[in-house]
Order: C-alpha cells, then sequence, then structure tokens
C-alpha cells in the first residue's frame, strides 16, 4: 500500500484524537499478514514524527490512551510497521514522472503523490479519515502531463483503504494472490516453462524458490523479474543493453570479489546443461538485500537464472 501524504493533516487536533486511533488499527490489522508499506513524499519521517494536526502531540496522545491493549497495539506498529520513503520514478511503469502532476479530480488544487505512485504500481493508497474525500473506496484522480508542448489528461480511480472494512476484502484478495505466486514458483521447471520461453533455471535457484524462507513479497518481485529478463535478452547483446531493456539494476561483482576464490566459489551453480558455472552478474532488485544470480547468453538470447536468496559474502562484507 501506498500512503496518501495528501489525507494529512487532520482539520484540527481534535478531529484528529478523534480518527487516528482507527488508522493505527488499519495498519496493526495490514501487520499481521504482512501487507508492506511506502511512500513517496518528500520527506523520511516515522509514524511518529508525521504532521497529524496543528497543536497535535503525539507522544502525549499516546500516554493517554486508557485501552493498554489498544496502546500496546500501537507502539507495536511503530517498532516494527516500516513506511519507507521511495523515488516515484521507480515504478512498475518505468515512466519518469519529474514533469507529471497527479491531482485531486474534485479538487485540482491538492497533489496527490501517494495516489497517483498507487496507481503506477496497481497498488492501494491508505488514507487517513481526515476528509470525506479520503474515505472512498475509489479515489477520482487526473494525470496531467506535457506532449509534444500540449498538455494530456488522464482520468483515474485509485482504489483507496481508510477503514477495516476496506481492508478485509483487500486482505482476501492479497492471501489469494499470495498462494497463486508461491504455487506459480513452485511449478516452474528447468526449462520449457510457458511464460518464460527465454529462462532456464538451475536446481539450486528452483529450490530456493521452494523454500519456506521466500516471503510474500518475494513471489510478486521474482515472477516480475523473470518476465523482464525474458523479454529484454531477446533484443540485447550485452549486459548494458540487458539493463537498459529490462530497467532492472544489475550488475557483476567487484574485482576484489571476484579475485578471491572462495567468493568465485559461493557463486558457482551446476549449468543444467553446461556444467558449473559461475554467475557473476545480478539482480538487485529486491527488499532486505536479496539478489537474483544469472547468467546470459547473447548470442542464444537465453539468461539461466542460478540462484535467489541472500546477499552472497562479499570481499567488504
Amino acid at each position: 500500500m501506498v500512503l496518501n501524504e495528501a489525507s494529512l493533516p487532520f482539520k484540527s487536533s481534535s478531529d484528529c484524537e478523534q480518527n487516528i486511533q482507527s488508522f493505527f488499527e488499519l495498519l496493526h490489522n495490514a501487520k499481521l499478514h504482512n501487507i508492506q508499506f511506502t511512500r513517496v513524499d518528500d520527506s523520511e519521517s516515522c509514524w511518529a514524527h508525521l504532521h497529524y494536526a496543528d497543536d497535535f502531540a503525539f507522544g502525549h496522545w499516546l500516554n493517554r490512551i486508557e485501552d493498554k491493549e489498544r496502546q500496546r497495539q500501537v507502539k507495536s506498529v511503530l517498532s516494527s510497521v516500516k513506511c519507507p520513503l521511495q523515488d516515484i520514478n521507480d515504478n512498475k511503469q518505468k515512466q519518469n514522472v519529474q514533469s507529471t502532476l497527479f491531482l485531486l479530480a474534485q479538487d485540482q488544487d491538492t497533489e496527490v503523490l501517494g495516489l497517483g505512485f498507487a496507481s503506477l504500481n496497481d497498488s492501494h493508497g491508505i488514507s487517513f479519515a481526515s476528509d470525506k474525500c479520503w474515505e472512498q473506496e475509489y479515489i477520482p484522480i487526473l494525470k496531467l502531463w506535457d506532449e509534444s508542448g500540449e498538455e494530456c489528461r488522464q482520468e483515474l480511480n485509485v482504489p483507496n483503504i481508510a477503514s477495516l472494512v476496506q481492508l478485509q476484502p483487500f486482505i482476501e484478495d492479497f492471501k489469494s494472490q499470495r498462494q497463486q505466486n508461491k504455487s506459480y514458483l513452485e511449478g516452474l521447471e528447468i526449462e520449457n516453462n510457458q511464460d518464460f520461453n527465454n529462462l532456464t533455471f538451475t536446481e539450486t535457484a528452483l529450490k530456493s524458490l521452494r523454500s519456506s524462507s521466500i516471503q510474500p513479497l518475494d513471489f510478486r518481485k521474482a515472477i516480475a523479474v523473470f518476465h523482464k529478463l525474458n523479454d529484454a535478452v531477446t533484443d540485447s547483446e550485452n549486459l548494458v543493453d540487458l539493463v537498459e531493456s529490462s530497467g532492472l539494476e544489475i550488475s557483476g561483482e567487484s574485482e576484489s570479489t571476484m579475485k578471491n576464490s572462495m567468493l568465485v566459489r559461493l557463486r558457482t551453480f551446476k549449468h543444467p546443461f553446461e556444467g558449473a558455472k559461475v554467475f557473476e552478474v545480478h539482480v538487485k532488485n529486491f527488499t532486505k538485500g536479496k539478489r537474483m544470480h544469472i547468467l546470459a547468453n547473447y548470442e542464444l538470447n537465453k539468461i539461466c537464472i542460478g540462484y535467489f536468496g541472500k546477499h552472497l559474502k562479499t570481499s567488504n562484507s
């Protein structure tokens, strides 16, 4: 979910006090299902330091919660639910949006960066119930951009969550999609996968993709990367082409790492047709430092996925 920063601040501190606790109940329930959050406004800040309302002191409000169980839940959210700042240009549609505006349809003086980012990533916005317009299941926004000196516009309806009632169907769909993705990865074969004609997989990679250590977000990320690699390798002649065509962050290892025979051995996997090979090149577009090591054959327009998992040891670690 993407934080709708435009839903803050509340109109008054009293309005905030009446509604803020329901937002933290939302976050707590989302946390129980490993739902993750991001934000794209200009300033990195934790939940406790957001500007909720003029004259509203978050710490003072937290300490005055009489229901100790609810107070514990809020503190649990503060310590374990992150909402990291992300570059709005790092989006699924790979659009550079520096010259694009996302505005609230009913009030075009209100910019809605978070909802705009959600629209580019097939995500949901999550909003504070600070106004009726932020409580809707879908929030209408306008996307405005310049094309050859002419203003273009697109009307978008962004799915939004501002209550537990709206959260529940999202969780059910999320659980269903998670299971589908998990089953999809478990069904991959070494070669001849219908969706990835240009990819092969080592036994090591397949084993890791089926491991219980792989998290739900990894399912979706891995599948998305496979699609990008499968498409990009068809017209790539080298690593530079592959990076440009896929839009992924891909690189080799440092010279010092590759001079260390023990570290090279960590990157050596059994190619399904060519025996032991060094899979130096790796994709970095994963959470918590995970890496996907690959070996590309640009003459045959094929890529072998050698490994997916935690960051392998380097000369600097």
